[in-house]
């Protein structure tokens, strides 16, 4: 059933936790550019929604807005475009004009 989030392999690259703190410090403090196609490649504790909740909320949940660097930014934009291509991806395995889908027809 290629249409289910599981089998694409997508829920552990937008939905892992817990968060690898450590190694998502280093990409920010690397000199690496953030595209979605380079947070695509990272592991899966590196990408997706815990990540985002991290850079926005901070680990206690109380990061001001004004703490959000301009490199956290950088990798939040690319995280975004990431999450937005997985989630199309689930969005066209549903569509009914696909063969092999999950839509049935009554």
């Amino acid at each position: 059933m290629p249409w289910m989030v599981s089998t694409n392999e997508i829920d552990p690259r937008i939905d892992t936790w817990p968060v690898n703190f450590e190694d998502l410090e280093s990409q920010l403090g690397s000199e690496e550019e953030f595209t979605e196609e380079y947070i695509d490649g990272l592991e899966d504790a590196l990408k997706g929604f815990h990540p985002i909740e991290y850079l926005i909320f901070g680990v206690d949940g109380n990061k001001e807005a004004t703490a959000v660097t301009s490199r956290e930014i950088e990798y939040l934009k690319a995280l975004g475009l990431n999450l937005k291509a997985l989630t199309a991806e689930v969005a066209d395995s549903w569509n009914p004009a696909e063969s092999d889908n999950y839509h049935i027809s009554l």
